[in-house]
């Protein structure tokens, strides 16, 4: 709104400063100066416009990470609970062993 009322307003002033100063020379440069201002202003808006596009979708990719980074923090905790439950699993059955020894716990399982 702020905007269409920007750009409407140098052509009422215009007409304002046209019908109280007939003839003055120095409206010609005036409306130029406005119309560059206008031509700047509507060139602002296209970058803001951009601008919004960009903001939004770095905010649709940051919820992605966001996202992805809770998934990953919830997997970790399931991977350190599971090297938890190994652990105490590898203390009450004992250590790894050896292909040496599982090899001839087979042997004599089979004997």
């Amino acid at each position: 709104a702020a905007a269409s009322q920007l750009e409407a307003a140098p052509g009422d002033l215009l007409k304002g400063l046209g019908k109280t100063f007939p003839g003055a020379a120095a409206l010609p440069a005036l409306a130029t100066s406005f119309a560059a201002c206008g031509a700047g202003l509507a060139q602002s808006k296209r970058h803001t416009e951009v601008a919004q596009e960009l903001v939004a979708a770095a905010r649709v990719r940051i919820a992605a990470v966001r996202e992805a980074a809770a998934a990953r923090e919830v997997a970790w905790g399931r991977k350190l609970e599971g090297d938890r439950n190994a652990q105490v699993l590898n203390n009450r059955f004992g250590g790894e062993m050896s292909l040496q020894d599982k090899r001839s716990r087979l042997q004599a399982k089979h004997k």
